[in-house]
C-alpha cells in the first residue's frame, strides 16, 4: 500500500528543499548515469521496535538494493539510528575508479 499522504508530502518537500546537495551528491555516480535520481527517497520501509535499543554489536545486518544507496532515516516517534557499513567490493571499486581518473589526468 502507498504511504500516508502526509509522509509522501514530507518527502516531496524534503527533496525540493535539498535538491542542490542531492544533485551534487549523485553527480557522476551510477545514480546519475542510470537517471534514477528522481526515484531517490521514494521507497518507504516501516520498522517498529519495542524494548531496549539495539547496539552496533547486535545489529541484524542485511544488504539493501540500489534504491537505498542514498538513505534517509526518519523517526516518527522516539529515536532512530542508521547503522551502516560499506560493501567491501564497492569500496574497492571506488578506489579503482579514483586511480583510473588520476592516471587519465
Amino acid at each position: 500500500p502507498a504511504a500516508l499522504l502526509t509522509l509522501r508530502a514530507f518527502i516531496q518537500c524534503f527533496k525540493m528543499l535539498n535538491q542542490s546537495w542531492i544533485d551534487s551528491a549523485v553527480r557522476q555516480t551510477f545514480i546519475d548515469a542510470m537517471g534514477c535520481a528522481p526515484q531517490l527517497f521514494c521507497d518507504f520501509a516501516v520498522q517498529i521496535h519495542f524494548g531496549d535499543a539495539v547496539d552496533r554489536d547486535n545489529v541484524g545486518w542485511h544488504m539493501d538494493a540500489i534504491n537505498s544507496m542514498l538513505h534517509l532515516a526518519v523517526s516518527l516517534h522516539g529515536v532512530r539510528a542508521l547503522h551502516f557499513k560499506p560493501n567491501q567490493d564497492m569500496v574497492a571499486l571506488g578506489d579503482d575508479e579514483k586511480e583510473m581518473k588520476q592516471k587519465k589526468s
